[in-house]
């Protein structure tokens, strides 16, 4: 398996770096703050919500190439439910529409979060054009989703 390692103060200076990037009193004074703003102003890529998967065993996504997936077009299977095929810029993150959806504001922000940091630590899964075997890392993360975190 390919997994990068963090030490706990790389993280912590990374999520500093983000945050004086963002909003410098942050660091001083614990406030609310918008989570996609952070999309917006500290990434610039694209963002979205879809029923991922009906099961909700993942909650968001980044897309470290351009390409297709599949979604649901509802929360729950039902008879006669087709998935649909979508198409993701590079960079594009995706979270699960269920998380807006009643009271989960917390596991949307840190999802939210989450997937913002797959950008900040992993800036060389978008730029990376082959690596182990042949295989990009986008390649190499669907056969091994737990493998880059």
């Amino acid at each position: 398996m390919f997994y990068y390692r963090y030490s706990p103060e790389q993280l912590e200076r990374a999520a500093e770096q983000l945050l004086q990037k963002f909003d410098p009193e942050l660091l001083k004074k614990p406030k609310e703050y918008d989570v996609y703003r952070v999309i917006e102003e500290c990434l610039g890529v694209d963002y979205d919500w879809k029923y991922i998967r009906p099961d909700q065993a993942i909650l968001g996504l980044t897309a470290f190439n351009p390409g297709y997936i599949w979604v649901s077009p509802a929360p729950h299977l039902y008879e006669g439910i087709q998935p649909e095929r979508i198409y993701l810029e590079k960079g594009t993150i995706l979270i699960d529409a269920t998380l807006t959806e009643g009271n989960n504001i917390g596991r949307e922000r840190f999802t939210v979060m989450h997937e913002v940091f797959h950008q900040v630590l992993h800036k060389d899964c978008f730029r990376r054009e082959r690596m182990a075997r042949g295989k990009t890392i986008c390649e190499w993360h669907k056969k091994h989703p737990g493998g880059l975190l």
